[in-house]
């Protein structure tokens, strides 16, 4: 007779539930290590991509040529020597990164803006936009040539007048003229005065060669052989209609067109043979 007991039971299904969780165990440490791969290989990658962006960066994008465009007053090699001033500037990319990220207004005080780009990995080109010099004069403290915009700011500080420049005289600074910085002048509305008689001339192609400040509001303009004597600001356009239209009548003469007076009820403009106030130096 059998002693099996019927509440017993066999032991088999804990022998495959133990199969199973091992089985289950291998699966995941494999999915593991299939995943640890993958990012190894993802590492790698990423690893082999920098080095050789370093490589392109460090061998490719380095500055062989620096083109400047759009400066008047300041020449092509200072600019180039401000730009490239860093010590990592011999990297193209460096210098296009440095001037998009960060602010270099300082080191060209001259110029309302300064933009760089590259034409190519060695190729740096440099574009400026200078601020407007409206005229110049001779400084008889400094012994040097000063050009200056409509503000009064001093842009141009040199023992060589500059060329394409309309000359004043009878400008008197209060203080040393001081390069980049405003010029203290007893009356500062005859810059404006100034500024104005060029940019209607302008319209006509008539820049002056000297103008000269008679007194606080009053202005003459010399053309060699012949000078125009404007007097004040008032009826500034009506004045230069009439005296583009009256100088190709006595070109060639020597004398002075006198439009001190016009205004729109005494409208008389007479013209002095041989009168020609002495210009200073």
């Amino acid at each position: 007779m059998s002693n099996h007991n019927p509440n017993e039971k066999p032991n088999v299904l804990e022998e495959d539930l133990e199969l199973l969780d091992l089985e289950e165990k291998e699966r995941i440490i494999e999915r593991k290590v299939r995943r640890h791969r993958i990012v190894i290989r993802v590492l790698l990658a990423l690893v082999v991509l920098v080095a050789l962006g370093v490589v392109i960066v460090w061998k490719v994008f380095t500055v062989e040529e620096v083109r400047v465009e759009g400066n008047q007053l300041h020449t092509a090699k200072s600019i180039q020597s401000t730009v490239l001033s860093d010590k990592h500037s011999w990297n193209s990319l460096y210098v296009l990164l440095s001037y998009r990220l960060l602010d270099h207004s300082k080191e060209f005080p001259y110029a309302d803006s300064v933009t760089v780009s590259l034409s190519d990995p060695h190729t740096v080109v440099v574009n400026v936009d200078e601020k407007d010099m409206v005229a110049y004069f001779y400084d008889t403290t400094t012994k040097k040539y000063v050009g200056f915009s409509d503000s009064g700011e001093v842009l141009y500080l040199a023992n060589k007048a500059p060329e394409g420049y309309t000359r004043v005289t009878g400008l008197k600074p209060e203080k040393k003229i001081k390069l980049y910085e405003d010029m203290e002048l007893e009356d500062d509305t005859i810059l404006a005065y100034i500024k104005s008689v060029l940019m209607v001339l302008s319209n006509y192609d008539m820049p002056p060669e000297v103008i000269c400040i008679q007194n606080s509001n009053s202005l003459l303009l010399s053309y060699g052989d012949i000078q125009v004597n404007l007097g004040d600001s008032y009826y500034l356009n009506e004045k230069i209609v009439r005296m583009q239209q009256l100088l190709q009548k006595v070109e060639g003469q020597t004398g002075t067109l006198h439009l001190e007076t016009w205004t729109e009820s005494t409208t008389d403009i007479y013209f002095r043979l041989d009168e020609l106030q002495t210009i200073p130096q």
